[in-house]
């Protein structure tokens, strides 16, 4: 039997949502919109969708899951994490990244749903977030305040980078997405 949707289609949300805000259950809602099909009439291909996901991610090499992701849909909604690879001994440092936060403490855990409560609409955040500005290794990024495909309210910042590896100078290219968990449910 053959699905009613394409592992193309899928790959395009995924490309749209962004891999931070991705469940198999948004994927699976936005393919409903996408198909122009009732609410729920997917549910019976949860476990193909969750696949595709796994596939697409693989081929896009963006198969690293974020620990930390809120567990707010029922464990089949979710795509299945990927085991994480061991440092090799051609690249001890792979993978390795950290963040200080400007308070020192650590985010709380069910920072979704707290903000979620908030008393924010996505307005408001529009018009009083500021730009927001990250320096790369000297390099200045800057970024509007936004909303994603999602609905998610943030900030998006890219762009070519100069940096100075092993006394030559090579450019990288740099795109970030600053996401508010749980702003995609504050009023428009």
């Amino acid at each position: 039997m053959a699905l009613p949707f394409t592992k193309d289609q899928v790959a395009e949300i995924i490309a749209s949502v962004g891999a931070d805000n991705l469940t198999a259950k948004k994927v699976r809602e936005l393919l409903e919109q996408k198909l122009d099909m009732d609410s729920g009439e997917l549910k019976q291909y949860k476990s193909e969708i969750s696949e595709m996901i796994d596939t697409v991610m693989k081929e896009s090499g963006d198969g690293d899951e974020d620990e930390d992701e809120e567990e707010e849909e029922e464990e089949e909604e979710q795509p299945k994490k990927k085991a994480k690879k061991e440092p090799t001994a051609d690249n001890p440092n792979k993978g390795k990244m950290s963040c200080a936060t400007k308070s020192g403490d650590e985010c709380p855990k069910n920072i979704k749903k707290e903000q979620e409560k908030m008393k924010m609409s996505i307005k408001k955040f529009l018009e009083s977030a500021k730009a927001l500005e990250i320096d790369v290794d000297g390099n200045t990024l800057r970024g509007e305040p936004r909303t994603f495909s999602s609905g998610a309210a943030g900030w998006y910042l890219g762009g070519k980078v100069e940096l100075k590896i092993g006394g030559a100078d090579v450019w990288a290219q740099v795109g970030m997405n600053v996401v508010i968990p749980g702003s995609n449910v504050w009023k428009k």
